[in-house]
């Protein structure tokens, strides 16, 4: 497969400084990159609720279920599910670690770009593919018989 035919999902925190800048590059090499943050914009818990960070569990269970929430879930259920390839960056959020959990029991590509050090997890060792830079992710991705 040609890497402009090469679909990658990178999954990231919110909070990571490096995703844009990876999605950048990889996309400069001429990769197809799905950017959670371009695709849901409309998406965000203060727009379902300004005080969701004082919800209680039953309210949290309750969102879940909004319109909103669906449909943002299932945009990036979709890119996930078309993706070649599932790139995350540490340091990874909750819901980046269900995407990577989700596409290695898929049987996906996965390769964590282990960036800002943070500290140590036990379970990042289930993932295939760890490397240290996104030179390393890029060869690696290269070499995948995709």
């Amino acid at each position: 497969m040609h890497k402009n035919e090469i679909k990658i999902y990178v999954a990231s925190s919110w909070k990571n400084p490096q995703h844009e800048v990876v999605i950048e590059d990889l996309r400069g090499r001429g990769y197809q990159v799905y950017d959670y943050r371009k695709f849901n914009v409309a998406f965000s818990w203060e727009a379902i609720d300004p005080n969701y960070e004082k919800w209680t569990p039953e309210e949290y269970l309750l969102a879940l279920g909004c319109l909103d929430v669906s449909e943002a879930f299932w945009k990036d259920m979709n890119a996930l599910h078309k993706a070649d390839v599932v790139l995350g960056l540490d340091p990874l959020g909750v819901s980046s670690g269900f995407e990577l959990g989700w596409a290695a029991g898929y049987g996906k590509p996965v390769i964590l770009l282990v960036g800002e050090f943070t500290k140590p997890e036990l379970m990042i060792k289930g993932i295939p593919y760890r490397v240290s830079s996104l030179e390393d992710a890029i060869s690696t991705i290269n070499n995948l018989n995709l």
